[in-house]
């Protein structure tokens, strides 16, 4: 009989210890490793179209585009940044009767940030923002339309704090919860272990393939190793590999954060535009954003996520409308949210959150034509986001929006209300 007690005891005990969960673990101990990811994407879109229809002329029509964006994004405990270039160029030819029109645009950006980090988490950041687009537009031979607009900015940042992404160590415990419910672990894993995993899951993410096969190969052997190195599995099979494919796949689909940061910073910014419509006209547009912000990202633990931000921003700029009037514009707002986010699973999540701003807004024209705008205004905005997976043949999406914009001038009082709801439903048959 003690011998029957015993063996039930032990037997209770192991179950336990395989069903153990890690409710426990902070994700906002979880930092970055020094990581470097390169992304390089391309394509190329075209449309044409004849078409001959009874007692009219041949109608015709060409389309087609190019797109490609390099991204670059570094992150060390020292340094954080990312770099971003874009191509755009579109075009299309017309013909209808014997009219043929034509229209091109040519885009080209460029994005900088880069933050330095000293040991007390102070940080100085600048970067540069730049774009060239031109648009050419001839809607019949006589007629040539151009606008050439050259933007840039350069920012400037101090502050202290910083915010971690978490989300690698997230699926790093939902890897091996599923793992230690299907039985394939023998033991539990530390907290240092757990972090480790996830470390080695942010650094194999971030290795450089050209084929994406390959680079899903190459994670899942890491991960792989990293099992076998520390003893951890109990089996090999199918219940292993299909838990271990389906959470790298699925497990980091939601971006969470930890931390809090304080900064403020400018952004001087410059605007040249040259248009040839009926008339040749030049511009050049000074522009001036500051403000003051604070971010806070918490994981309460594995499935409440509080964000919530609070700024003070001021907007100036000064230069003509399309109309050739002298203008004077300046924006000054006071806005802050907040956000609770559940996580449940690795694919259903519920965000609710809450915005509001008070702003004072002054547009001052040199014309008599155009009425002068100055007013203080509020605006208020409710959200409410839900994702569902029922199966892989049955999803769910909603998204309510509830928003209030009042504002005051002189003359007159307007409030408004607008709701707005998505709702998004797919079965997939096969």
């Amino acid at each position: 009989m003690k011998t029957q007690l015993l063996c039930i005891f032990a037997t209770g005990f192991c179950l336990t210890a395989f069903a153990q969960d890690y409710t426990d673990f902070d994700l906002g101990s979880y930092k970055l490793p020094d990581i470097v990811r390169n992304q390089l994407d391309l394509s190329v879109n075209s449309y044409g179209r004849l078409s001959d229809n009874v007692g009219s002329s041949t109608n015709k029509a060409l389309q087609g585009n190019l797109k490609t964006t390099f991204n670059r994004y570094k992150v060390t405990r020292s340094f954080m940044g990312q770099q971003q270039v874009q191509l755009l160029i579109n075009g299309d030819r017309k013909k209808a009767e014997e009219e043929a029109s034509h229209s091109y645009q040519f885009q080209l950006h460029y994005g900088n940030s880069s933050r330095f980090y000293n040991d007390h988490l102070l940080f100085f950041e600048t970067g540069a923002h730049a774009s060239l687009c031109q648009d050419g537009f001839k809607p019949d031979k006589d007629t040539k339309k151009h606008e050439t607009n050259i933007e840039a900015a350069l920012p400037l940042r101090m502050g202290v704090g910083r915010i971690e992404r978490v989300e690698d160590a997230r699926q790093a415990v939902y890897i091996i919860e599923n793992l230690s419910k299907r039985k394939v672990l023998n033991r539990s894993l530390t907290q240092e272990e757990l972090l480790e995993l996830a470390q080695l899951i942010s650094t194999v993410k971030n290795k450089r393939f050209l084929d994406s096969r390959l680079h899903l190969i190459e994670e899942i052997a890491t991960v792989d190793t990293f099992f076998q190195q520390k003893e951890l599995l109990a089996t090999l099979g199918s219940s292993y590999f299909t838990t271990l494919y389906d959470y790298w796949m699925y497990g980091d689909r939601f971006q969470r954060g930890a931390g809090w940061e304080f900064s403020g910073g400018i952004k001087p910014g410059l605007h040249y535009r040259r248009r040839s419509w009926e008339t040749d006209s030049k511009d050049v547009i000074p522009s001036l954003q500051a403000d003051v912000s604070f971010n806070y990202e918490k994981p309460a633990n594995l499935y409440w996520q509080h964000s919530a931000q609070a700024q003070i921003i001021g907007f100036y700029e000064k230069g003509d409308d399309m109309q050739n009037n002298k203008y004077n514009y300046t924006d000054l707002g006071l806005n802050g949210g907040y956000s609770i986010g559940y996580y449940p699973n690795s694919r259903t999540n519920i965000n609710m959150s809450l915005y509001a701003k008070i702003g004072w807004l002054k547009n001052d024209e040199s014309s008599a034509i155009i009425v002068k705008q100055d007013w203080l205004y509020t605006d208020t905005r409710l959200q409410v986001d839900l994702y569902y997976y029922f199966s892989p043949q049955m999803r769910l999406s909603v998204s309510g929006l509830v928003n209030h914009h009042f504002q005051d001038s002189k003359k007159s009082i307007y409030p408004r209300w607008d709701t707005q709801l998505d709702l998004s439903f797919t079965y997939s048959f096969f």
